[in-house]
């Protein structure tokens, strides 16, 4: 008879990103595990919440599969003697073994005809040996930031709480570091009355389901985008979807409920990325727009709260918002006292690496190797200068409240500033373009100065690192000095 087999890991709050690593360590490992023991299943499953991994192992056999094991003994001209009659070797070796000396055979080998015993080892049952392969799996689980709880020597992603552990109804007992599996689960932690007794691995969606806890990922991702999507229409707007934010907020809550909050349109001045930072890379909110692509003055959040509390937990919501905009504005507003490039002089006392100097010293390297090329390439003069200029306020907003406030924004925060300024839209567009591409799979720098000035970064960078030694090896590349040849020779190749 094949069985459902259930794991549930329960936990303190586990970081969204270690959610995914946690599911998919999990699979590969119980799959490993499972085949290594001689058990087969038809269907595995890895589940997890911001609580909590889940293993589901569909139609688990009910015992391990028989296993062979051939034991080499002595060669067979040592084993028997010219009429075939056993000698010592080989009455040692089927001692050794507890087997009879009838039951030896004689098999040829690259290496001669050696003796050999057959034993044949029957499985156990699946009850008998999953205790030990799920201790096993839960200690083999690892992440980059582990923690213990108390006076404990288990450490884990977050501290363990509960262990569940069923195969049908039957509940598989193991024990890691003094907490004993069972069939009790804990549900959402301010929605559901706990603990929950799970009847068996088949009741136990239903079970946690009606504990106020969406375990599958999927399901939740579905739900909240339906969700998202529904406010938007009623409120005749189109969400901005950041698929990374998104991932990351499907794995922070365990029974998600959506709501539209509103800040004041006097924000709306304030550049776009500016208030989309904010929106998602501090608070998770998703911005929404109008069908011509403009931000509206509201917001859609995803809580794990209590849907009847709305109203208090959108002003909640909208009162942060409020804060986090208006320190955005005030260091808009500070940032525009001086001229852009009356900063770039500042960068002075900002070190870019020890022995390679400040981020000034950088510019001022940028700057020669940005003319060169724009020599060898034929750039006209009024091309050149605009390069050079580019070189020069491409590093300035790393120094701006902006920038230190929200990291993301540089560059961008760049060409916002040369705009404001008064410097040419060439030379603003450059200076947000010469960061690109920041990854495999960025867009790459549409105007030749911006190609330019961003190769003329990664050279100084590639070459000043290699100088002093800082070559990458197959596990460390601390300054992304690959990332930054690959974004050379695309650039090159593509133009």
């Amino acid at each position: 008879m094949e069985l459902d087999f259930l794991l549930e890991i329960g936990t303190e709050e586990i970081p969204a990103s270690m959610v995914d690593l946690g599911m998919d360590q999990l699979k590969n490992l119980a799959k490993d595990l499972i085949k290594e023991n001689r058990l087969t299943f038809t269907g595995l499953k890895t589940m997890g919440t911001p609580r909590r991994l889940v293993l589901l192992i569909e139609n688990l056999s009910e015992r391990q599969e028989e296993s062979i094991e051939e034991i080499k003994g002595p060669a067979a001209k040592s084993a028997f003697d010219e009429k075939s009659n056993p000698t010592q070797a080989a009455s040692g070796f089927a001692r050794s073994q507890k087997a009879d000396v009838s039951d030896l055979i004689v098999r040829d080998t690259p290496q001669g005809s050696y003796v050999f015993v057959i034993k044949r080892h029957k499985g156990e049952t699946t009850q008998e040996v999953l205790p030990e392969i799920l201790k096993r799996l839960v200690l083999s689980l690892s992440f980059p930031k582990t923690m213990r709880w108390g006076d404990s020597e288990l450490r884990f992603v977050r501290p363990i709480h509960w262990l569940a552990a069923l195969c049908g109804e039957e509940i598989i007992k193991f024990s890691l570091d003094g907490i004993e599996s069972s069939n009790l689960s804990w549900g959402h932690r301010f929605l559901a009355e706990s603990p929950v007794k799970i009847k068996s691995s088949k009741d136990y969606f239903k079970t946690i389901r009606d504990a106020k806890v969406i375990v599958d990922y999927e399901e939740r991702r579905n739900l909240i985008l339906d969700q998202i999507n529904q406010i938007a229409k009623e409120n005749n707007a189109k969400v901005v979807l950041n698929e990374k934010t998104f991932n990351e907020v499907v794995n922070l809550v365990e029974y998600p409920h959506s709501v539209c909050g509103s800040f004041s349109d006097e924000f709306l001045s304030l550049p776009r990325e500016v208030l989309v930072t904010a929106m998602e890379s501090h608070q998770r909110y998703f911005p929404v727009e109008d069908n011509e692509g403009n931000l509206k003055a509201n917001f859609i959040v995803v809580h794990n709260g209590d849907e009847n509390c709305r109203s208090i937990i959108t002003s909640g919501h909208e009162r942060v918002l409020r804060a986090r905009l208006s320190d955005a504005r005030f260091f808009y507003q500070e940032d525009q006292k001086e001229p852009f490039a009356g900063k770039t002089e500042k960068l002075k006392n900002v070190v870019f690496q020890e022995r390679l100097g400040s981020i000034f010293d950088k510019v001022k390297r940028v700057e020669k190797i940005a003319g060169l090329i724009a020599d060898n390439i034929g750039l006209d003069e009024t091309e050149k200068k605009n390069v050079l200029k580019a070189a020069f306020l491409c590093k300035t907003d790393l120094i701006t409240n902006m920038v230190i406030e929200f990291p993301v924004l540089q560059g961008v925060m760049g060409r916002e500033y040369a705009k404001l300024s008064g410097e040419k839209e060439e030379v603003a567009k450059a200076i947000y373009e010469h960061y690109l591409p920041k990854s495999a799979s960025d867009d790459l720098p549409e105007s030749r100065i911006g190609r330019v000035v961003s190769i003329a970064d990664k050279i100084d960078t590639i070459a000043g690192c290699f100088c002093i030694g800082f070559i990458p090896s197959g596990s460390e590349d601390p300054y992304s000095l690959r990332r930054q040849m690959y974004g050379i020779v695309e650039i090159i190749i593509r133009n």
